[in-house]
């Protein structure tokens, strides 16, 4: 079986499907980058069905390998190995020394209309500086993810990464996401969605919105030269309809 498929949902929007429990790993090259900003339009299917959006809800069973059961996307040094094993930054549910004592959770968002999913209480950040681990700073849940796009306006939900350091240097001063505010709940997402998710759109999007501090001034043993993917659940696929890497700076 293939690790990822390509897929024409319409005729505005080919995806990348990963298989379950399969990742994706994308080198880059930004010599000297200060300002680096990802952005990645994303939903989760069935995994029997490509274009299927409901009758996701599903719990891993709590317990090790921990890593292996929790949701990591953004950025990542180019290797194989799982977030708690790399140097990265990026959107999770794994907790900095995760004792793996929480389940993962696909839960239903909205009564029928959006997906979140859930490890520990309040985390949506994870970093790994190869020396240190730690999470996002202010509470925060995981992106809504569609599962009726006639509610949402859109299958596929825009998140956004920023990295800022001096160029050349390993410490990276801010890592920063886009996040929106529901009924009081922080979502590290924003409210973007899209049947015809572009660069464009995403490009757009890296100047008009808001950031938000995850952390701060973290050194790292290497600095992400890559871009990666990992959903954990055996009953939902990740879809990637369009991405972007910007070097602002």
């Amino acid at each position: 079986m293939a690790n990822a498929s390509i897929v024409d949902l319409t005729g505005a929007d080919r995806v990348v499907i990963l298989n379950t429990k399969c990742a994706m790993v994308y080198p880059f090259v930004a010599p000297n980058w200060s300002d680096l900003r990802l952005g990645m339009f994303l939903s989760i299917c069935k995994t029997a069905d490509n274009n299927d959006m409901t009758g996701l809800t599903e719990s891993l069973a709590a317990g090790a390998p921990t890593a292996e059961k929790r949701v990591f996307i953004g950025f990542k040094n180019n290797s194989d190995a799982l977030a708690n094993a790399s140097n990265c930054f990026g959107i999770s549910n794994l907790r900095a020394s995760d004792p793996g004592t929480t389940p993962s959770v696909v839960a239903d968002f909205g009564t029928g209309n959006e997906w979140i999913y859930t490890g520990f209480t309040d985390i949506c950040i994870y970093g790994n500086t190869g020396t240190q681990e730690f999470n996002n700073f202010s509470e925060g849940l995981s992106p809504q993810l569609s599962q009726n796009h006639t509610f949402t306006n859109g299958r596929a939900v825009l998140v956004l990464l920023r990295m800022l350091r001096r160029a050349g240097n390993n410490v990276i001063s801010k890592l920063q996401s886009v996040s929106i505010i529901d009924d009081t709940i922080r979502y590290v997402t924003t409210d973007v969605f899209s049947d015809a998710p572009s660069i464009a759109l995403i490009r757009s999007n890296f100047r008009s919105q808001a950031w938000t501090d995850e952390a701060q001034n973290k050194t790292y043993v290497t600095v992400p030269d890559a871009v990666y993917a990992y959903w954990p659940f055996l009953n939902s696929k990740l879809r990637i309809h369009s991405i972007c890497l910007e070097k602002f700076a």
